[in-house]
């Protein structure tokens, strides 16, 4: 057996384990996967172009109506190792939460090559959705694709791709090198297979500033084969190390949280980008998240959708309901007029709630996600800091400080309103270990939001076969730290932690399975 499938079958054997039906799960005594070895050769996989059209059926149709005449359960995600955690792989690296990530660490984020040396030369033009660019190469020989801001709102999208292309490095991603870049005609020369016409045309178009300069996103081309989009769901044939469908991928079921707070509302498939590295045959394919400039409000606002964020393009579900309320309920995203609107009336604390929170398209690992994948998440989230923000803005070179100064606070109030909703729908509770026959427990909860007011905890105790074994334990007003005793005869001990606030219990248990005096396994 290979070293990339003896890993995925580790992995695998958790769940096969467990037993996913009826949700009991039992642990073996192996130490939890801390990184997956899914960069083994493989042959060049199979690639895709992306169809628009194509892609708005089937996110809008096809999969929904499929996922309603499933009756299976929601399966949990098949990346998360022993410890309930994502190891790092091809997909995922753990960044902030998990090191001590400082506000300049984040601004640097995927740094490496750097930004373009002038002079630059257009060796392609390229039309990029809805927005135009360049190919170039600079003095170094580095090629980087150019987009410009839109004319209706300059500084927009550069300032929200360089924000939320270095936030993404930091939630442990794979990003590209972006940078916000500036320069003259005359530092732009035209490689001879260009029509230096239709160069000058389109830097008419975007038009420069009062100094002649051009303010762009200049993203670093990823090195390697480029295979396509990553599929929203199943796996990339002919990759050997694609085993786990992607909708049920923690890593990618996680962009619920991330894409919510930062309202990108356009994830889709052609915002990814999967590239083998590597010669054919010898390579591993490595996968990207890309183009984070119609983020904060910019995709609503720039397509004119009032309800960007609020519903999806189309829904078979939403009609039959708007249809059933005849018109009687306005949602109060409805009277916004996309003529005379602003990014900050997209990007709003008032009406947005994480739970109804929806993309402009259904993307499945989105759709796929449960709680305890959007509980791992806040995790990560909580990590970013005010700090961080400020530093991230101010590189951004916009003089509007005063919208600046608003986005962060959004960013801020936003933030909270995700912590507040996902730590409700689970036990948020953590344990480092056994320590003298007690399992240590940590509220994160209560460290994440404080406050230790009207918090209790029912306990119970199972065993390998899921039979109670001793009473119910109670604890009160206990500290964002405590202990649980564990005493028992038994080899196999499963103790599930509920939660109790406000009189109110949490929809789940947190469970903690110890084998042999040993913590082997945990459940969200």
């Amino acid at each position: 057996m290979n070293k990339i499938n003896s890993t995925l079958v580790v992995l695998c054997l958790v769940f096969l384990v467990s037993g996913c039906a009826n949700k009991h799960y039992v642990f073996s005594d192996t130490s939890p996967v801390k990184t997956l070895n899914d960069m083994q050769a493989s042959p060049l996989p199979t690639t895709n172009d992306f169809d628009f059209a194509e892609n708005a059926v089937t996110s809008a149709g096809r999969y929904p109506i499929s996922g309603h005449l499933d009756l299976r359960r929601a399966s949990r995600s098949a990346d998360v190792n022993s410890m309930d955690q994502v190891p790092n792989s091809t997909w995922y690296n753990a960044r902030l939460g998990y090191t001590d990530i400082s506000p300049n660490d984040l601004l640097q984020g995927p740094i490496s090559i750097g930004a373009p040396q002038k002079p630059i030369t257009v060796i392609k033009t390229k039309k990029i959705g809805d927005s135009k660019g360049f190919i170039v190469k600079d003095s170094k020989g580095n090629k980087y694709l150019i987009k410009f801001d839109p004319a209706e709102y300059p500084l927009l999208q550069t300032t929200n791709n360089l924000v939320v292309n270095r936030l993404f490095w930091g939630f442990g991603f794979n990003v590209p090198e972006d940078f916000i870049f500036y320069f003259k005609r005359n530092d732009l020369n035209v490689d001879s297979n260009i029509n230096e016409s239709d160069v000058d045309s389109l830097l008419f178009e975007v038009g420069a500033d009062k100094t002649g300069q051009y303010r762009t996103t200049a993203s670093l081309l990823i090195e390697g084969t480029v295979l396509g989009g990553t599929h929203q769901k199943g796996v990339r044939k002919g990759d050997l190390n694609d085993r786990v469908p992607h909708e049920n991928l923690r890593s990618l079921r996680s962009l619920r949280v991330f894409c919510a707070w930062l309202d990108h509302t356009g994830m889709r498939t052609d915002n990814s980008l999967d590239v083998y590295t590597g010669t054919a045959g010898n390579g591993y394919t490595k996968h990207y998240l890309l183009d984070f400039g119609e983020t904060l409000g910019a995709h609503g606002v720039e397509k004119g959708r009032p309800w960007d964020g609020h519903e999806h393009y189309f829904s078979l579900k939403d009609s039959i309901i708007k249809f059933a309320e005849l018109g009687l309920f306005v949602q109060p995203w409805e009277n916004r007029d996309p003529k005379s609107s602003t990014p900050k009336d997209y990007y709003q604390v008032e009406n947005f709630s994480f739970e109804k929170w929806k993309e402009s398209l259904p993307f499945q690992p989105i759709q796929k996600s449960q709680p305890d994948d959007d509980y791992w998440a806040v995790k990560i989230l909580a990590s970013v800091t005010r700090e961080h923000l400020e530093t991230l803005f101010n590189a951004t070179n916009n003089p509007q400080k005063e919208y600046l100064n608003y986005l962060i606070e959004t960013l801020v109030s936003r933030k909270q309103i995700i912590l507040n909703e996902v730590l409700s729908s689970v036990s948020p509770v953590e344990s480092t270990g056994i320590t003298n026959g007690e399992l240590q427990i940590t509220n994160m909860g209560q460290k994440i939001l404080g406050g230790l007011d009207n918090i209790s905890y029912k306990i119970n105790f199972y065993n390998e076969k899921n039979k109670k074994i001793s009473e119910t334990l109670l604890l009160e007003n206990q500290s964002t730290n405590f202990s649980i005793p564990i005493n028992t005869s038994s080899n196999y001990l499963r103790v599930d932690v509920r939660v109790w606030k406000n009189g109110k219990k949490a929809p789940r248990s947190a469970e903690f399975h110890i084998r042999n005096n040993k913590l082997v396994g945990v459940v969200h």
